[in-house]
């Protein structure tokens, strides 16, 4: 059964601390190869096949009718009575079908000083969530971990009212109200932003950057005086204002905002990786934004 095969799939993948299950269908060939420490590893594609592919696009509610446009989404299994949360991403051609499954509770990290390194820069962090207002961004490339320790970082948060903007949601969590994105029923991001900021909420956190939309709403939320954090893809500390900046948004609105930059990457020591810390303060943001008025 396609269940089984998921499953079986799953357990290798986990076994081997994979955290990317790459599969790619074409007419001559199935290729698995799974990320791990050691980079991209071909896999025994033996229980393998087209099938599963569309059961993970069944799971993870994408639509299954469209076959040409990208899509994203989000599902959990159970493998060894542990619930795993997993995000797929499939891209078709005409000849070729390609899918990622990225396992995003692969390592339990309970609070922020377990993220990573420097120690002082991860306490930094902690404490910049005790602020009543300003935007936190986590910075960094793909798979280096950026939403993982937000979210980890908003756990900390005690007594707070937190509100989450996702596309799609991909781990479930009983302290925050966690909203979806679903523009077939028109809830875009302006809308849910509009009704969020009547619940009064103390943290506002939108799961990703991707483009214009997002990036307005995000600093809408954090003029209007609410704490509000991110994340965002980019190469390094300096090219993430090049990106919002890229998004439309006016630099002028974020020198009214109190900034923190959390830039993040990962190292490897001893087999196993783990992430490295920036910060840039406030203080350091605002005069980098005035060199670029000049």
């Amino acid at each position: 059964m396609v269940e089984h095969r998921l499953e079986q799939l799953l357990s290798l993948a986990i076994t081997q601390r994979a955290t990317d299950i790459h599969l790619h269908f074409s007419k001559q060939a199935v290729v698995v190869q799974f990320r791990t420490i050691k980079g991209l590893q071909r896999k025994n594609e033996e229980f393998v096949d087209e099938s599963l592919y569309h059961y993970l696009k069944y799971l993870a509610n994408l639509d299954l009718t469209s076959t040409l446009v990208p899509q994203s989404g989000s599902f959990s299994y159970i493998v060894n009575e542990i619930e795993y949360y997993c995000r797929f991403s499939a891209l078709e051609t005409l000849f070729i079908k390609s899918g990622v499954i990225r396992i995003l509770n692969l390592a339990l990290i309970e609070n922020v000083h377990q993220l990573g390194e420097p120690k002082d820069i991860l306490k930094a962090l902690g404490q910049q969530f005790r602020q009543k207002s300003g935007l936190i961004l986590f910075a960094g490339k793909t798979g280096s971990g950026k939403t993982t320790s937000m979210f980890t970082a908003l756990q900390q948060c005690q007594h707070q009212s937190i509100y989450t903007i996702e596309d799609p949601i991909e781990m479930h969590y009983d302290a925050f109200m966690q909203v979806q994105i679903n523009l077939k029923t028109g809830l875009t991001y302006e809308a849910v932003v509009k009704q969020l900021l009547r619940h009064d909420p103390d943290i506002l956190a939108l799961g990703e950057i991707r483009s214009a939309q997002e990036a307005k709403a995000l600093i809408r939320c954090s003029l209007a005086g609410h704490l509000v954090c991110s994340t965002i893809h980019s190469a390094n500390l300096h090219s993430t204002f090049a990106r919002l900046l890229d998004f439309e948004v006016s630099i002028y609105d974020l020198m009214m905002l109190d900034i923190t930059l959390v830039y993040q990457h990962l190292k490897v020591k001893e087999d196993h990786r783990y992430a490295h810390f920036q910060l840039l303060g406030n203080t350091e943001i605002q005069a980098y934004l005035q060199t670029l008025t000049r």
